[in-house]
């Protein structure tokens, strides 16, 4: 049996409007896709460039005021990764790629226990240490400590025996960063 033969111009007017509809659909969506593919690998390599940065050879110091150089990026120095205060930066402050990144903050945050509750457990505050870094320099520009909020004081008897803190000073830092000059 013979397929039948279509000519273009035996095809309805509606027909033609819906298979070039549907072929401008999948072209933006194949696009949109290759477009966010190519995000995702260059935010991978950011990610991956920043983390780096947890070692700093010949880093030197300086007798400079803090300031911030560029855009910035916060590493837990423990973890050796980007700490979740990164989330928290604005946009014109939080790095998200290699040439917008001039500043990294090096992030140490400690419990330090400020009591007791009657229950047997720790009354902590989080002290958290920050050493402000010029990319382009290697240079320290800076050392912050900044503490978190006092922890409750009351907790209740079936949480015997567990600390409890008033959390990582989360805001005060972004405050803080946003709050150094730039250069």
């Amino acid at each position: 049996m013979d397929k039948p033969k279509y000519r273009w111009d035996e095809i309805t007017q509606g027909k033609k409007v819906f298979w070039g509809a549907s072929l401008a659909v999948m072209l933006a969506v194949m696009i949109a896709l290759i477009a966010h593919s190519s995000t995702l690998a260059d935010a991978d390599d950011f990610d991956e460039y920043a983390l780096s940065l947890s070692f700093i050879p010949g880093l030197q110091a300086t007798d400079d005021n803090p300031y911030i150089k560029g855009k910035v990026v916060v590493i837990d120095f423990e973890a050796k990764r980007l700490d979740p205060i990164n989330d928290s930066l604005s946009a014109d402050l939080r790095a998200t790629n290699k040439a917008e990144l001039g500043t990294v903050v090096w992030l140490q945050c400690d419990d330090q226990v400020v009591g007791r509750y009657s229950s047997g457990g720790s009354a902590l505050v989080v002290v958290c240490n920050l050493t402000i870094i010029d990319v382009s320099k290697k240079a320290k520009v800076g050392f912050m400590t900044i503490r978190g909020p006092q922890p409750p004081s009351y907790v209740r008897s079936r949480t015997s025996g567990q600390s409890h803190s008033g959390g990582k000073p989360t805001e005060e830092i972004v405050r803080y960063l946003a709050s150094l000059p730039r250069r």
